[in-house]
């Protein structure tokens, strides 16, 4: 089973009013600013490969932003990643490590930002994550681990190593259950 999905937005102009006061007249006065958004889009890919497999892949692209003046406010947003999902069991006779769903995955990233001599700021990044259901799996506690290297030493004169722990907790909600009350 495959699932695709696409996303454009079209270029936009967006208009800011920006009000100022000064300390010596209590007027104030407006200046107007407009922006000009490029395309955005994207598009995803998910395959299930087996039963508990599922593979995905996605690419996102934004074009840059600039002012009125057209003077570059943001570059160009370039992301692709991918990875692998082992999809848990929903048997509740399951094991504790059968019910859990892990993932691991990818993605390379340009992030709209330059160095001071003008070469973009990439990002490749490693992803763990897992999904442990707790008492049904529509409430789930959920645990990521990114290792992220930002930048190149030769490219942009410095480099750095991320590490990203994300906790979170998933569902909680009462949705499509019955009430005692019935």
């Amino acid at each position: 089973k495959a699932n695709f999905a696409f996303y454009y937005s079209p270029e936009k102009e967006l208009t800011n009013h920006e009000k100022y006061q000064t300390n010596y007249h209590e007027e104030f006065s407006s200046v107007k600013k407009k922006f000009h958004l490029g395309q955005r889009f994207g598009l995803g890919l998910s395959y299930k490969v087996k039963e508990n497999i599922a593979a995905n892949l996605d690419v996102n692209f934004e074009d840059e932003i600039t002012d009125d003046n057209y003077i570059q406010t943001s570059s160009r947003f370039l992301q692709i990643g991918g990875g692998i999902e082992k999809i848990g069991n929903i048997d509740f006779l399951a094991s504790f490590w059968e019910r859990n769903s892990y993932r691991t995955g990818f993605y390379y990233r340009e992030c709209g930002v330059k160095d001071l001599s003008g070469n973009e700021i990439s990002e490749l990044a490693l992803t763990l994550g897992a999904t442990i259901p707790l008492k049904s799996f529509s409430n789930a506690f959920l645990f990521s681990l990114q290792y992220c290297r930002r930048g190149d030493i030769d490219k942009n004169g410095a480099s750095e190593n991320v590490i990203r722990i994300s906790f979170g907790f998933s569902g909680l909600e009462l949705w499509g259950k019955k009430r005692g009350y019935y």
